[in-house]
């Protein structure tokens, strides 16, 4: 009996596939847990299916998503794994394309670093630069994640390229490493390609190898040569954006804007306020480089500004957009620049600084991923625990103004738990979400089951079969 159930929910799941067709580059199913319960809500919940992605071993942490701008924006994950402490990368390959995980095998999955007893690839983050050469036998496709090796309190490099004459692979490289012990390099690594193809790098450095506790936010970019201060070869330039002997430059999140300008929006424990930084403009700069940073939300005597996702301005209609983490109030904020004086917060009330949804008071580590879509309108993947002990739901939001189903943020936003956590079961403690250019969402997160013992993870993924971003301007 068991065996015919099972190949009935095989059967299903190769119909639900096929009916998808090349829509989505999301499906498989798991076909020994049930997937959490949901909450039944309003618009576009009936529109999301969920599928769990990697579950042999526990994984699915520090996880990054992106798509492939060449390959039918066919999805890119990166992961740590935490079973032998290594980093991992999985990509949607569909049927016949060789994969070798997930239903069907419609995916591939690499182990990109790995080394017995040490910890490689956490906070990960990934992303994909397009092939713009003309000439059909060069390529500039490649794939990076940066991550963080625990083990040797380093920032490293992972980069997959096809070579015209060579098969494809990866190539990691360690960037820059702790000199001392007490020394954490590498914390929280955000990273995003230019449009000429440089990696650019922030992440968290904590120095305490000397008599003074020094914290900082760096950024790092290859430079091609060996003319730099860090890399294997002293091919990249790492550089101190910010600093103080007070923590700071926390759960940095980088965006470049259409202009190549790197920005740089992280948590100000010090001050206990978000803010960001601008990159120099170095061909004035010389050896006086100085990241300009403004302060977006400085409500006084809260805590605010936590795990932040920023989004910088694509075209010149376009503005900046961070969701981020008030931990005093519990809430979900969301910000946006051009305002000009009318706003509520940043500098000259520039910015519009709005709470949008509850997350649960005094959260010490959650997620929040924001994206937008081509008519620059927001959605937001989040943790909730709203409740002391509850388990983790994972959420969305996504703007309503004047829908009838607006139900957050004044009446100016839908809210809405896409999976909920269970008695043994949190969601979402990692998310990543990403849009297509046709307004598809896909949302890869973790699930911890406690029930198992030791606990583990694994990987899941949500995803929309139509497109529900919603048909308002965002002002």
């Amino acid at each position: 009996m068991r065996i015919h159930n099972y190949f009935l929910i095989f059967v299903l799941a190769v119909i639900l596939i096929t009916a998808m067709g090349s829509v989505d580059v999301t499906q498989a199913t798991h076909l020994i847990k049930p997937v959490s319960s949901l909450i039944a809500s309003a618009y576009p919940l009936d529109h999301w299916k969920f599928d769990y992605l990697y579950t042999p071993d526990s994984a699915g942490t520090h996880l990054s998503l992106a798509f492939d701008p060449d390959q039918e924006q066919a999805a890119w994950i990166s992961f740590y794994n935490e079973t032998d402490g290594s980093l991992w990368v999985m990509h949607f390959v569909g049927a016949g394309g060789g994969g070798s995980c997930g239903l069907a095998n419609l995916w591939i999955c690499d182990q990109v670093d790995q080394e017995s007893g040490e910890q490689k690839g956490l906070y990960t983050s990934i992303d994909i630069y397009p092939d713009v050469d003309p000439d059909p036998d060069v390529s500039t496709w490649k794939v990076g994640v940066t991550y963080y090796d625990a083990t040797n309190d380093s920032l490293k490099y992972a980069e997959y390229s096809c070579p015209s004459v060579l098969p494809c692979l990866w190539n990691v490289e360690n960037i820059q490493s702790a000199t001392e012990d007490r020394d954490y390099l590498g914390l929280y690594t955000s990273f995003k390609f230019d449009s000429s193809g440089i990696p650019h790098i922030a992440y968290h450095v904590k120095d305490d190898s000397g008599e003074n506790v020094r914290y900082y936010l760096r950024h790092a970019y290859f430079l091609n040569n060996s003319s730099g201060n860090c890399g294997e070869t002293n091919q990249w330039q790492c550089e101190d954006v910010y600093q103080l002997n007070k923590p700071t430059g926390l759960f940095p999140s980088l965006d470049i804007d259409y202009q190549d300008r790197v920005y740089i929006a992280f948590y100000n424990e010090s001050y206990e306020r978000l803010d960001y930084v601008i990159s120099p403009i170095r061909e004035n700069a010389g050896n006086n480089l100085v990241w300009p940073l403004f302060p977006i939300d400085q409500s006084i005597g809260d805590i605010v500004g936590l795990f932040p996702s920023f989004h910088a301005p694509q075209n010149s209609t376009d503005v900046f957009q961070v969701a981020y983490y008030d931990a005093t109030h519990g809430s979900l904020k969301y910000a946006s620049s051009g305002h000009e004086g009318t706003g509520n917060c940043g500098l000259n009330n520039s910015w519009q600084c709005d709470p949008i949804d509850e997350m649960g008071i005094g959260l010490t580590w959650a997620s929040i991923s924001m994206t937008v879509d081509s008519n620059h309108i927001p959605m937001i993947a989040y943790t909730n625990r709203t409740e002391e002990l509850s388990p983790l739901d994972l959420k969305i939001a996504e703007p309503a103004e004047n829908q009838l189903y607006a139900n957050c943020a004044g009446g100016s936003w839908w809210c809405g738990t896409l999976d909920s956590g269970g008695a043994y079961i949190d969601e979402a403690g990692f998310i990543s979400l990403g849009v297509k250019p046709g307004g598809l969402a896909i949302i890869a997160y973790s699930e911890l089951d406690s029930f198992d013992y030791p606990s583990d993870y694994d990987l899941k993924i949500a995803y929309q079969t139509l497109s529900s971003f919603l048909p308002v301007t965002m002002k």
